[in-house]
């Protein structure tokens, strides 16, 4: 179909996608940019899309969207005047070659045109089934004699093509006016059958060619039920738990597996008795049947001889049917946003790119495999390659450091009931096949069980065997055909075992805060400490090192597969280091060995594998154990003058250098000890993906290896992702704010062309969910911005209550009030204020002990002779505006501006003050 903009035309193609009715379509014209993002388009509908935008200028462009039951390889093509998408369906039978272009004739030279037919021929020239289509612009051949009567060499030399090939053209009608510019072919007459052309969409200018690809009839809908956990009666379900007698249910069972069997028996039993079934829903939508006739009827009068009234009744009509399609959409959306959870998962599919459907992979022979059962074996064979097999000698880590220890863990029916309170209300899927949802909602029936199985698993340091297995569910991380090394794995994991789970974690964690066993530097999974808290810190050390016209040289280590390659033996050993001993240790022990996992492609499941080291994945327990197991990293590879900072398994060490003494080998020594240290902790270095960025002027750049591997060097024109936030050489903060306000602007465009709300309510809040945050993430790490990234920034705020206002209130552009009494208007603060405030709650929180932010005396505490304030903060002087503009440097400056019946109090009371409190005046003195 030709669309002419497909931004425009975002409800016909949702329509369209939603209806699922067809397994490949095909659009030119399609006038894309980098700005509309794949999943807009998809709008969370089971179809991949493959496109090809326009390099320079508007309009032009072609995307093929392809049914998600279809495997395809994407057919990667040069770069030409016209646009080009190639894919191969792989059907049961075959594969069939499928090329889309849209030829534009605009500044084209028959070199040009030569050109594009010699990339046609060399992606035509294929063995197997080709279908050719597209707009192709050459009104002039003579499609019933393959001949043209003009002299125009182009026309010539494309029948020419096309004949060297043995391809027939398929279009015998008029596609636009009474030309035949959209063109079908193949080179296998009988793969092509029932060809119809259908009036324009909306108001295009091309007609549509519909035709059924024999090949491709052979896949079927899924047609199964499942347990509507949503719909079952749990007041019923809960009278009958509360008549089990529990401890004489239990009283037979000999050990934990018995007893869970027990429990899980009863619960199936509940479900299948209790729990409705439901079959699942088609993907397709049906179109109401008022805009059906509608359709029936423009296509009758579309058939008719053209007259000047039909004309204008065709008009009519395709406007009646855009216009009840727009309504359609905007009551189904109404009815999808009802609720908090039907609101985030339905703007969620066309911002988030969903769990795309695995429909064939590349094996480690570059073979492609399109089976699922054979897809998830595959898999399960690379995930358990990861796992570390090597022995390691513990001998190193003997002595007990820790006098306190921690042998048991006691818990109470009441912590049990608050936890399961508060489970997600999630129909997730786990081995003992018991979901979230269910037990949440008989959190008051299944708390004591729950209890005596928990206080027997603790008792006797065992777990249940179905807790220490797992599904995982592979995600892509490529759009292209993955490789079987480009997948992350995710865990399913039984729900209660995250129950038990927490509660260990909890006095774990409090155990290790409270003896510092975890090093001040590690800021990954810990309470009070967070990305930002890390990067305050990093940027306090730099902005102080350039103040004092210091270089600073910072090495990025990445370690492959940690969480999953570190020894069990050598974790116990470390824990017992600290003092966790007795029954606690032996149900770690039993919580990590003997673990099991299958992988699940579809309704296909690998033959499980073992999971012979690491910490389990998606697990509670899993980060807490892997930051112990990091813990003596530091002390490890201590070495003078290198500060080290650490997030999880996201590690970095720096070295601030005087230049003149640039003969300093410090950090070298480090990254050697570093080395040491992986070896001797079963770790591995990612060499390709370890990195140093160098900041400071006149930055010798000075080289460091890992062995004998040289450390990639991040240039001055490049910038570096550090936890989310992007730093360069330089040491401002420009790219990340281009980088974020892309991203930003691009959510903000996907929301202005699919949300059909007019509640102001529900626009603003999927603007502060989906723009906001993105925009806000870590602010006050980079908040030291010029007049013109300030202004940046706003801009994307501004323009999306300009877009609220004007749908809401149906006025003239020039009519929109100015963006303050915008602000007034939706009860909104601007951006700069939001990051100010954000700036001086963390501030307060730093200064009152809530949390602790190390820094380089970057403010001082007065005591003065007010009656008021017994204390002033003073920011101490600096040479440098990076060091003008650091965190604490600037807001030790702005916090000093607030009133004093407001700083005297909590962090959350402070918190609270504050956002009752006008800051423009102090905006306007900043």
């Amino acid at each position: 179909m030709e669309k002419q903009s497909l931004k425009n035309k975002l409800s016909n193609l949702h329509f369209l996608l939603l209806e699922n009715r067809y397994k490949l379509i095909g659009v030119t014209e399609s006038w894309l940019t980098d700005i509309v993002d794949d999943n807009l388009l998809l709008h969370g509908t089971p179809y991949n899309i493959i496109r090809t935008d326009r390099a320079n200028g508007r309009g032009g462009g072609t995307c093929l969207f392809i049914s998600n039951k279809i495997p395809f390889i994407k057919i990667e093509i040069p770069q030409t005047l016209s646009e080009i998408s190639c894919i191969d369906l792989l059907t049961p039978d075959e594969k069939i070659r499928i090329i889309l272009i849209y030829r534009s004739i605009t500044k084209e030279t028959i070199k040009d045109f030569k050109s594009i037919l010699q990339i046609l021929y060399d992606i035509s020239a294929v063995s197997y089934p080709l279908i050719l289509l597209g707009d192709f612009n050459l009104p002039n051949i003579d499609w019933e004699n393959y001949s043209t009567q003009t002299k125009n060499t182009k026309e010539t030399l494309f029948l020419e093509y096309i004949q060297s090939l043995g391809l027939k053209q398929k279009i015998d009608k008029p596609t636009r006016g009474v030309n035949i510019l959209d063109l079908l072919l193949t080179n296998e007459d009988e793969l092509i059958k029932a060809i119809t052309i259908n009036p324009p969409i909306s108001k295009s200018d091309h007609n549509t060619i519909e035709f059924e690809i024999s090949s491709t009839n052979n896949y079927q809908d899924n047609n199964y039920t499942y347990p509507n956990f949503r719909k079952a009666n749990y007041e019923i379900i809960n009278a009958h738990f509360s008549t089990i007698n529990w401890n004489l249910v239990f009283t037979q069972c000999s050990d934990i597996n018995q007893l869970y069997f027990t429990f899980q028996s009863i619960i199936h039993n509940v479900i299948c008795s209790f729990v409705p079934e439901s079959k699942v829903k088609s993907n397709n939508l049906k179109k109401p049947e008022h805009i059906e006739k509608m359709t029936l009827y423009l296509k009758n009068l579309w058939k008719q001889k053209s007259t000047p009234e039909l004309t204008r009744k065709i008009s009519y009509v395709s406007k009646r049917i855009d216009s009840e399609t727009n309504k359609f959409l905007k009551n189904r959306e109404k009815h999808k946003t009802q609720t908090i959870s039907q609101k985030f998962s339905y703007i969620s599919s066309f911002l988030k790119s969903k769990n795309r459907k695995i429909t064939s992979i590349l094996d480690k022979n570059n073979q492609l495999v399109y089976a699922d059962n054979k897809i998830a074996q595959i898999l399960s064979t690379q995930f358990s390659s990861v796992f570390n097999k090597n022995s390691l000698d513990n001998a190193d880590l003997n002595s007990i450091t820790n006098q306190n220890t921690c042998q048991s863990v006691i818990i109470n029916e009441l912590q049990i009931f608050d936890l399961l309170s508060k489970l997600p209300e999630k129909t997730n899927s786990s081995y003992d096949s018991i979901p979230c949802i269910f037990l949440k909602k008989c959190a008051k029936s299944l708390y004591y069980p729950l209890y005596y199985i928990f206080s027997y698993s603790l008792m006797t340091s065992t777990l249940p065997e179905i807790w220490k297995q797992s599904i995982i569910i592979p995600i892509p991380k490529t759009l292209k055909i993955p490789k079987i090394e480009e997948f992350r794995p995710i865990s399913l994991l039984c729900s209660i075992t995250k129950v038990i789970e927490q509660i260990i974690a909890n006095h774990i964690s409090i155990y290790v805060e409270q003896n510092g066993i975890l090093p001040d530097c590690q800021h990954g999974f810990r309470p009070n400490k967070s990305v930002t808290t890390q990067l305050i810190e990093v940027q306090d050390d730099i902005s102080f090192a350039l103040d004092n016209k210091n270089l600073i040289n910072i090495v990025y280590f990445d370690l492959a597969k940690a969480f999953d390659s570190i020894p069990h033996e050598r974790l116990l050993t470390k824990l017992k280091v600290i003092g966790i001993e007795k029954s606690l240790l032996k149900w770690i022990s039993n919580y990590l060995h003997n673990r099991k996992s299958v992988v699940k492609i579809g309704n296909e499941y690998s033959e499980q594998f073992s999971i012979t080291s690491g910490v389990p994945q998606g697990s509670i327990l899993g980060p807490l154990l892997f930051n112990i197991y990091l813990s003596d990293l530091p002390t490890f590879c201590y070495t003078p003058e290198i500060k080290i900072k650490l997030f999880a398994d996201d590690i970095k060490a720096y070295q601030i250098l005087k230049k003149t003494d640039l003969s300093n080998n410090s950090l070298q020594l480090f990254i050697n000890k570093f080395i040491q240290y992986c070896n001797t902790n079963g770790l591995n270095i990612s060499l390709n993906k370890c990195s140093v960025l160098y900041i400071g002027k006149s930055n010798p750049k000075l080289q460091y290896s890992i062995g004998n591997h040289k450390i990639f060097q991040i240039s001055n024109e490049d910038k570096n992702r550090d936890l989310g936030i992007f730093f360069t050489s330089k040491f401002k903060f420009n790219k990340h704010i281009q980088t974020i306000s892309l991203r930003a602007n691009r959510n903000c465009y996907a929301l202005i062309k699919s949300l059909k709300s007019q509640d102001p309510k529900i626009l603003i809040e999927a603007f502060n969910i989906y723009v906001r945050s993105i925009i806000e993430f870590g602010s006050p790490v980079w908040n030291s911005l010029t007049k013109k990234n300030i202004k940046l920034i706003e801009n994307i705020q501004k323009r999306y209550l300009r877009f609220v206002y004007k749908r809401i209130t149906k006025v003239k552009i020039e009519d929109i009030p100015p963006y303050k009494t915008l602000l007034q208007h939706f009860k909104v603060e601007s951006l700069e204020s939001r990051r100010l405030k954000a700036d001086l709650k963390l501030f307060h929180q730093n200064i009152f002990g809530k949390i602790k932010i190390n820094h380089n005396n970057s403010y001082i505490i007065k005591q003065t002779k007010t009656r008021g304030e017994k204390y002033k903060i003073q920011p101490t002087r600096c040479s440098t505006m990076i060091r003008y503009n650091s965190f604490f440097v600037r807001t030790a400056r702005i916090y000093s501006l607030i009133p004093i019946e407001i700083k005297k109090n909590t962090p959350k009371m402070f918190s609270k003050l504050l956002e009752q409190l006008d800051i423009s005046n102090i905006l306007n003195d900043k």
